[in-house]
């Protein structure tokens, strides 16, 4: 996963392709994913992305989502190992707008100051969403 991260991390701004953003910022992905991509492992073709590498080390971040008004979406999170260990989304938060705090552990126990709250257990993460949040408005 690290190979992966300083791939998509590669750019100085958040690339025309959708492919890589730098650490802290989102990458959308404008079209459906070519069968010749080969930066992710077995990533869905049927589905357009958005992705990001979220670094925790200093400071937690909020993802604000807007109200999808009943269209589905999830923002899957991610440790190192690939495994989600939080989702944000329709089936798990509705499609109401929200903010939600990602933070290590340690910022989490002191509370959320009112965010809806994920927790990371590690200071480095990858966030994936579908379809495209930036396709909502």
């Amino acid at each position: 996963m690290e190979v992966s991260r300083d791939v998509l991390t590669a750019a100085p701004a958040p690339n025309v392709d959708g492919t890589a953003a730098p650490i802290n910022q989102l990458a959308k992905m404008p079209t459906y994913v070519s069968p010749d991509f080969k930066n992710v492992v077995r990533i869905s073709l049927n589905s357009l992305w958005t992705t990001g590498w979220l670094d925790l080390e200093h400071e937690p971040i909020v993802l604000s989502v807007p109200d999808t008004k009943g269209r589905y979406y999830v923002f899957s999170i991610m440790n190192m190992w690939t495994d989600v260990f939080a989702s944000v989304g329709k089936r798990a938060r509705g499609t109401s707008v929200g903010n939600f705090l990602i933070a290590v552990a340690e910022l989490e126990r002191n509370g959320t100051g009112g965010h809806q709250g994920n927790v990371s257990l590690i200071n480095a993460i990858c966030v994936g969403a579908r379809p495209d949040p930036g396709q909502w408005a």
